[in-house]
């Protein structure tokens, strides 16, 4: 038998399984760096996931567990997600246990016709409310930005500094929601036609 026969088959087959074991060797030291040397985040972690450059496709996860090559998330329904380290080293992460405070941008669309004693009353009690509210938050920042004229409003953007750390998003989202209905009863109560927030707000921390 010629030797040519079997030993191109045979150094075909050794270069494969040498290519395969290249990038096993590679994949596993990539995911040990970034598990255990990078460690973007820890076991018990809120984390937001995007593409670099945009926002996040969907809520917050916890960390569940960290294993070799990939790591397991639960998601606001109590779902598992398994995602492998070399995936997630092409991602952003944002590791909400991190971060400090959270400061949330309000849209609020105030009619154009509204008379201006009004609008003055109100930008007073939503600061006088944010007093109120120190437990919840710590300032408030009001700023009319744009007239619609087409839509017939008033832009006015409401910057609020949350006392609450940004992972913790129950009483971020309890405080937001409390907000959101004084501005409300407010409104109706002034006779200023309530048009809703602009709605999820944008995160600064």
């Amino acid at each position: 038998v010629p030797t040519s026969a079997w030993l191109v088959p045979l150094g075909t087959g050794i270069i494969t399984v040498a290519l395969l074991a290249g990038s096993i060797t590679s994949d596993f030291f990539e995911s040990f760096y970034y598990a255990y040397i990078t460690r973007p985040y820890d076991i018990g972690d809120r984390v937001l996931l995007s593409s670099p450059g945009s926002d996040p496709t969907m809520a917050s996860l916890v960390v569940k567990n960290v294993f070799l090559v990939r790591t397991e998330f639960l998601n606001i329904a109590g779902q598992s997600l398994l995602i492998n380290h070399s995936a997630l080293n092409c991602m952003s992460i944002s590791n909400l246990n991190k971060s400090g405070r959270m400061t949330m941008l309000f849209v609020l669309r105030v009619p154009v016709v509204t008379p201006v004693a009004k609008i003055t009353s109100l930008c007073e009690a939503i600061k006088a409310y944010a007093t109120e509210a120190a437990t919840e938050w710590a300032a408030f920042d009001l700023l009319f930005d744009d007239i619609v004229n087409n839509e017939g409003h008033l832009s006015l953007k409401i910057w609020a500094e949350s006392r609450f750390l940004a992972h913790e998003v129950v009483p971020i989202y309890e405080a937001k929601s409390r907000l959101v209905l004084f501005m409300h009863t407010y409104m109706q109560a002034a006779s200023i036609d309530y048009v809703q927030p602009l709605l999820p707000t944008a995160r600064v921390a």
